[in-house]
């Protein structure tokens, strides 16, 4: 276990996990096989049921472990461990993913030779190494997922999330009312307002089996999806922006509603787009009050931002480019 030793850690790798014990060890595995070290490793159980805590303790006694007695989501176990972590920077990673044997190292290195980066995109393999998925997602001006030019950066992988932790810490950590899905685009966003932006790391690799934590095509992972969305949106753009960019956002939902509609999907209408729409206005106040925090922290203004962001609505985009191939899930946010 070359990574752990008695000197203050440079990094700390967190895993979130709900009943992952299956698959832990792979990602346990390859922490604690590296090339090179200075980094501890903390686990952050959201009251699983499975014996992955046991399992933990058992093999891998090194780890850091905290339980929570409720399911606080990828968020919440985020934003705790992240405060009690030594390392300088902070590694987010998912229990169903397993980092390159010189992961670390690679990191290691492009932190020395690029000591302004603060949010750092590692490049993505399949879990079996055989297909590039991606290094960065792009991100249209509506905050959907869309396919980028080369070489631009938008939004670092959520499933191995690197960041500052005094950065971390300035933007108050993850949206913890987000639970899961588009948490990474939302604190990139909210990054790139405070001048903040993403770094290519492209020796640093890592390989993830994506649906670990609920399947592609649930109607609740398209609810997640949609209800943070929205609420970057309503969060992160100044008044003045949101005033023209909502009237096209409820065109574009107009529009999946009567696909919908077409399709006889009914269900996710109503317990998907309704209830994502219906739980943004319940919590209009919080939103309001986090909105107001953001304006107030912010460095550059919405333009600024938008410059980074593709002027493409992405879910049309990827649903024309690969036609029957992609479900209608696969262009939902991410």
């Amino acid at each position: 276990m070359i990574g752990i030793s008695k000197q203050m850690p440079w990094l700390s790798i967190i895993i979130p996990n709900w009943n992952g014990m299956e698959i832990l060890p792979d990602c346990f595995d390859s922490i604690f096989s590296q090339s090179s070290g200075g980094y501890e490793v903390i686990l952050v159980d959201n009251n699983s049921s499975d014996g992955s805590i046991d399992l933990t303790r058992k093999d891998y006694p090194s780890v850091k472990v905290l339980e929570s007695k409720v399911n606080i989501g990828y968020t919440g176990a985020c934003n705790a461990a992240g405060k009690i972590a030594k390392g300088k920077y902070l590694l987010f990673l998912n229990s169903d993913a397993k980092l390159d044997h010189d992961y670390v190292k690679e990191l290691d290195d492009f932190i020395k030779k690029n000591s302004c980066a603060k949010i750092i995109a590692s490049r993505e393999f399949s879990y079996d190494g055989s297909i590039f998925i991606s290094q960065n997602d792009g991100v249209d001006f509506l905050g959907y997922g869309c396919t980028y030019k080369p070489g631009k950066v938008h939004t670092a992988p959520g499933c191995a999330f690197v960041i500052e932790k005094r950065l971390f810490s300035d933007l108050g950590g993850f949206d913890h009312k987000m639970f899961m899905y588009h948490e990474e685009i939302d604190i990139c966003w909210r990054a790139y307002l405070m001048n903040e932006e993403p770094y290519n790391a492209d020796r640093c690799i890592f390989f993830h089996s994506t649906g670990g934590s609920m399947p592609a095509g649930s109607i609740k992972r398209r609810y997640l999806g949609e209800r943070n969305n929205i609420r970057s949106i309503l969060k992160n753009y100044s008044y003045p922006v949101l005033l023209f960019i909502l009237p096209i956002y409820l065109l574009v939902n107009f529009g999946e509603v009567v696909y919908l509609l077409l399709t006889g999907q009914l269900k996710t209408i109503k317990e998907a787009y309704g209830r994502a729409w219906v739980d943004n206005i319940k919590d209009f106040r919080d939103i309001r009050c986090r909105h107001n925090e953001i304006q107030q922290k912010r460095e550059i203004n919405d333009i600024q931002y938008l410059n980074s962001t593709c002027f493409v609505i992405g879910k049309l985009q990827g649903f024309f480019k690969l036609g029957s191939e992609v479900s209608f899930d696969d262009i939902q946010p991410k």
